[in-house]
């Protein structure tokens, strides 16, 4: 099988072929997962304000993702089968980002948003900067998220007496 050449595969005059990233993979930071603490049942509120912050504070590039964590449950009720989104942990919201002092103000000072998660050390005091969570903590929450098998509630009603 042979290939065209295209502008990303000519040699130059030494005869080396760039191999180059595209421009979005070199300059596109990781980030790493926090929790922060938002206003229980109001956590897509939270996200929509949050992702508008992030916008108009032009900080997009190093805040990468905002999720609220939901699964779906199977609920039976009265003998019909409805689906409907859970949240996994009411009032926490998971923010990939690259901390710095921007990025934190930005985060933490959104309306709904109480702090993150961590951010207490265990004397009561404030550390510089919350702690992310480890590799293993988050693909288990996501892992969670996407799981195939769903969660099934049953809900009874009494109808007759025994």
């Amino acid at each position: 099988m042979t290939t065209r050449p295209t502008s990303d595969n000519i040699p130059d005059e030494a005869g080396q072929v760039a191999t180059q990233q595209p421009a979005a993979e070199q300059r596109q930071p990781q980030g790493e997962w926090y929790i922060v603490h938002g206003y229980s049942g109001q956590e897509d509120q939270v996200k929509k304000r949050l992702e508008q912050r992030i916008g108009t504070m032009d900080v997009g590039d190093r805040v990468l993702e905002v999720i609220v964590p939901k699964e779906e449950v199977v609920e039976f009720r009265e003998g019909k089968r409805t689906t409907r989104r859970e949240r996994l942990f009411p009032g926490y919201l998971l923010v990939r980002m690259v901390v710095d002092d921007q990025t934190w103000s930005v985060v933490r000072n959104t309306p709904g948003v109480t702090g993150f998660v961590s951010a207490d050390d265990e004397h009561g005091g404030q550390r510089a900067r919350p702690l992310p969570l480890s590799d293993q903590e988050v693909a288990s929450i996501m892992q969670r998220m996407a799981a195939a098998f769903r969660r099934r509630l049953f809900t009874w009603r009494a109808t007759r007496f025994v």
